[in-house]
């Protein structure tokens, strides 16, 4: 299963592209990344983590593409 979170980039995450309009994310910016569950149950939100998949959603694109 294949969900999207909402992040905020932090100042040390690295630089983060958008897979629709292929903008690039810089330090802080708010971002939706999608995440891939493979087995069990939700994980604690606390423990998410979104770098399985590594696709990255900006705010602008994720209206339209996230409806």
């Amino acid at each position: 299963m294949k969900f999207w979170i909402e992040a905020i980039l932090e100042k040390k995450d690295e630089p983060k592209r958008c897979v629709e309009c292929g903008n690039d994310f810089h330090d802080p910016s708010h971002i939706f990344c999608e995440f891939e569950l493979h087995q069990g149950s939700m994980p604690n939100p606390g423990e998410l983590h979104p770098e399985p998949t590594g696709r990255y959603l900006c705010p602008d694109c994720s209206v339209t593409t996230l409806i």
